[in-house]
């Protein structure tokens, strides 16, 4: 019973330590905030996906050196790294609804794309995410 113990006190301080470094890794990620065209509310208005948006709005909203928002169902957040045109969002944590099956592969296409993305630009109001110059997200300023 002892031996059980102490090996799971073990686990347990082992699992603690790699957290602390994982958040300290994805800190570090995150130095210093987002160009000031980029900070602020969005609002998704297209994607590269075939799929159809959601009805459900997709948000992302931009301050310091963070993402959050809310993707049609669940709300997330997470580091960004950024410059002039770089654009680089790291591991996303999410809530965990029950959402419509429909709604869950909106989401997942949307986190996959917005995690992927490389570079930005702003143009007639619209913010663009693209990976490797292919333009995959488009966001306009929220109200």
């Amino acid at each position: 019973m002892k031996k059980t113990m102490k090996l799971i006190g073990a686990a347990l301080i082992a699992v603690a330590a790699f957290s602390l470094a994982a958040c300290s890794t994805t800190m570090a990620e995150s130095d210093g905030p987002a160009p000031a065209a980029l900070q602020g509310s969005w609002t998704l208005v297209s994607w590269s996906d075939s799929a159809p948006l959601p009805d459900q709005p997709i948000t992302l909203q931009i301050e310091d050196a963070r993402v959050s928002g809310n993707s049609a169902c669940n709300n997330y957040s997470g580091p960004l790294t950024s410059d002039d045109s770089a654009f680089h969002v790291g591991l996303l944590a999410t809530t965990m609804m029950l959402c419509a099956d429909d709604v869950n592969t909106a989401e997942t296409t949307y986190q996959g794309l917005l995690t992927g993305a490389n570079s930005w630009k702003i143009s007639d109001g619209l913010l663009s995410l693209s990976k490797d110059g292919i333009e995959q997200l488009q966001f306009q300023a929220a109200n």
